[in-house]
């Protein structure tokens, strides 16, 4: 990287400059500063502080925790298959069959929470990428595509929504799913949004926003669980306590008409008692009974053919 503005301070004495492309804090210790601030309140107060000023953990290497202006991360990345777009990346996969003489068609992947050790990584890919359902394109209808859209922003994402730092990011997924879908001549009915846990929140929400259709599963309403956990999502000056009221003041600021299913298990509350306040003529809750699931972890991977059922469904236009 050319001209890039670097600081760096330590952690027990941190003194900033929130000009910086770069701040390296020196941990001394082999774990990165997310780590220490899950048990540690100044650690917490200063990390939180990176983040206000839209800084996010890209690295940690010889007792050193190094942060970039969440902007200029593009400059950082190695991998290939990301995408820019914006401020925002994602990756495009192929259709696995063709037919001739049919349409294109489009399923949008919202990415769920990482698997916890990775939700403590230093790497902001493991964090905000997670490849739910890697095989779905094999069960999809032929012609059909799919993206998968980086939840970039704070530690593990904030739920594909709106920051007091990141004030666009609505703006550059809706660009996302309008750009590729005109790039591959893909009508807006034909287009999918998927996601699970995290990642359905996302998905509905911009389902709503943009009137695309949406399958989702358990789509985190509640974060009261994570402000028990000491804030361990990170987001909890962001957003309130229940997501509710997010979602109803959307749907009534957008046109939706496509449909829209969430799948949920009446026996799994935390989340299930808040999105089904949400009653509306487009939206369809479908209850699983399954005496296996007992939390909301474990709810996306005991759904797995409903979920293909049912995106599957829309894309023929049968839902």
């Amino acid at each position: 990287m050319k001209n890039v503005k670097l600081y760096q301070t330590d952690i027990l004495s941190p003194r900033i400059d929130w000009n910086a492309d770069k701040i390296i804090i020196r941990t001394n210790s082999e774990l990165n500063l997310l780590e220490l601030a899950m048990d540690n309140t100044n650690f917490y107060d200063l990390y939180t502080s990176l983040l206000k000023h839209d800084y996010m953990l890209y690295f940690h290497v010889m007792e050193k925790s190094y942060f970039i202006k969440r902007k200029l991360i593009y400059q950082v990345w190695h991998r290939r298959d990301l995408l820019r777009a914006s401020e925002t990346f994602y990756t495009l996969e192929k259709p696995s069959g063709v037919r001739s003489g049919q349409s294109n068609k489009l399923v949008v992947v919202f990415s769920s929470m990482p698997h916890e050790d990775n939700s403590i990584s230093s790497n902001i890919a493991e964090r905000c990428i997670f490849h739910n359902y890697p095989s779905l394109v094999k069960h999809l209808l032929p012609n059909t595509y799919v993206i998968r859209i980086m939840d970039c922003n704070l530690t593990c994402g904030s739920y594909y929504l709106n920051t007091s730092n990141y004030p666009d990011f609505e703006r550059d997924v809706q660009n996302i799913i309008r750009t590729v879908a005109y790039n591959l001549s893909v009508a807006s009915d034909d287009i999918v949004l998927f996601g699970i846990s995290k990642g359905g929140t996302g998905a509905l929400y911009h389902s709503i926003l943009g009137n695309y259709h949406a399958l989702v599963v358990d789509p985190l309403f509640s974060l009261s669980k994570y402000i028990i956990e000491g804030d361990s999502h990170f987001t909890q000056q962001y957003f309130p306590e229940k997501l509710t009221s997010l979602f109803k003041k959307q749907k009534n600021h957008s046109q939706v008409q496509l449909t829209k299913v969430i799948i949920g298990v009446p026996s799994v509350q935390e989340n299930y008692c808040e999105y089904i306040q949400l009653k509306e003529s487009w939206l369809r809750v479908i209850d699983i009974y399954d005496k296996d699931i007992t939390e909301h972890g474990q709810i996306g991977s005991h759904t797995m053919i409903e979920q293909v059922t049912y995106i599957n469904g829309m894309l023929l236009g049968k839902i």
